[in-house]
């Protein structure tokens, strides 16, 4: 079953194809402004070449709904609607935390993604790898840094951290708690289309796939601009 699998929820945009034996090709690109609908379609057409392969060899299309940058989210979402529905082929939505902590397989610690949510928070959960698979240990939250470290620091188990708001996390932080808090290597830091890949096909080897009518982005929280619209509604 070989997947296309896209991530465009933070400042990476990240596009992979692969199948149960092995990771055809993935491209990255980083861009603080966000303008991933100006080059996603360009990281497809760069992995469909290095394969060998054309859209029609695609079997089922995967993508993170969030959290992350609403967006960014949108971008992947649109695409693979699109692609899909052109195509009649499945697709699988998948959390951005669930995917990035893919990024650290059979990790001992506890693997703490965090992604930038702005207003000073981020968006985080807690895994840990059992013989069953990954395990999620608490449900997607946001916080502030101050909550996120409370937690970390109140239940003194050791803490691997990656993800795009590592960089929210104080110096002073890191090396006051450094027996509990590791921060992944850059390498595995921020989000990998193979790992949401490979999430992807453990989840289709489970029958979960749905269609394209059913991809909606989980924003976890409302737009500043709702928020703002609301406040003028409660004061007028």
């Amino acid at each position: 079953m070989k997947i296309l699998a896209l991530d465009t929820a933070t400042v990476v945009a990240t596009a992979a194809i692969a199948d149960e034996e092995k990771l055809y090709s993935e491209t990255t690109i980083h861009s603080k402004k966000k303008n991933h609908s100006e080059r996603l379609m360009l990281l497809i057409e760069e992995v469909l070449k290095n394969s060998g392969l054309e859209l029609k060899d695609v079997d089922l299309f995967s993508c993170t709904v969030g959290p992350g940058s609403f967006t960014g989210l949108r971008i992947a979402i649109a695409t693979v609607k699109g692609l899909a529905q052109s195509l009649n082929k499945p697709v699988i939505p998948l959390s951005t935390l669930e995917a990035l902590a893919y990024n650290l397989p059979f990790c001992k610690e506890i693997i703490c993604p965090i992604i930038d949510a702005q207003r000073d928070q981020v968006y985080t959960c807690f895994y840990e790898w059992t013989e069953e698979g990954l395990q999620a240990l608490t449900q997607e939250s946001v916080y502030s840094i101050e909550e996120l470290l409370n937690i970390i620091t109140g239940q003194g188990k050791g803490v691997v951290l990656l993800g795009d708001g590592v960089k929210k996390i104080p110096y002073e932080a890191l090396e006051k708690y450094k027996n509990l808090l590791k921060v992944a290597p850059v390498s595995s830091r921020m989000p990998k289309a193979s790992s949401l890949a490979s999430l992807s096909l453990d989840v289709a080897k489970k029958g979960v796939t749905t269609t394209y009518s059913n991809l909606e982005p989980n924003y976890m929280r409302k737009s500043q601009a709702e928020i703002q619209m609301e406040l003028k509604k409660n004061n007028s």
